[in-house]
């Protein structure tokens, strides 16, 4: 396992332990313990963010009010059983169906025109053309082309969101456009969810 892989894990269990603080003994949002009626937990569809999103949730609930026999199994009955960890459902959509936590990669018509716009910007172009000779190289894949590579990953990700140096193209703000579309969708999702909430709340009180 990797050093980053692990620190990774630390700093997400810290968080989790941070949102539980606040949520359920500052707040009382939620419960002491973990209620499936209260947690809904939704990662994309990789290995790290599912990883990261274990640690979160054994920094938030893990050990937390909970009862053997109850709510996992009795340690001496199952010697082998974590003593207080209740597995917590972790919810994944592929990533070409994920309008919400994966939009990068779902289809939309807007998104791509924009990120064509990009895409053949000037800057782009000029990047592209300083690089081309990567293409050329034998590939022989050493710390020196790995290191290259991951700088243009990381350049075409911020590409992506529309970050460029000049980015108004035919009177559009790619920086501010291609954002809302990229966290359009998750954002809409949590209001609506927050929205039913209250109304769920306004119901129940209701004389």
């Amino acid at each position: 396992m990797s050093d980053d892989l692990q620190t990774g894990m630390r700093q997400h269990m810290t968080f989790g332990s941070l949102i539980y603080n606040k949520y359920s003994k500052s707040l009382g949002f939620l419960s002491n313990s973990y209620r499936a009626s209260e947690v809904y937990v939704r990662s994309t569809d990789y290995n790290r963010t599912i990883i990261s999103a274990i640690s979160n949730l054994i920094g938030a609930f893990y050990n937390q009010s909970v009862q053997p026999r109850s709510d996992y199994p009795d340690s001496a009955e199952t010697p082998r059983w974590p003593p207080g960890y209740v597995p917590i459902p972790i919810h994944t959509v592929y990533r070409s169906n994920d309008p919400y936590a994966d939009v990068p990669y779902t289809s939309c018509k807007r998104k791509t025109w924009l990120q064509n716009l990009a895409v053949n910007s000037p800057e782009v172009t000029q990047i592209l053309e300083q690089n081309k000779d990567l293409y050329n190289k034998t590939q022989v894949f050493d710390a020196g082309l790995f290191n290259e590579l991951k700088g243009l990953d990381i350049y075409a990700e911020t590409i992506k969101s529309g970050f460029l140096s000049s980015p108004i193209i035919q009177g559009l703000d790619l920086s501010i456009e291609l954002p809302k579309i990229r966290g359009g969708p998750l954002l809409w999702h949590l209001i609506q969810n927050m929205e039913e909430k209250v109304d769920l709340i306004l119901m129940l009180i209701k004389p």
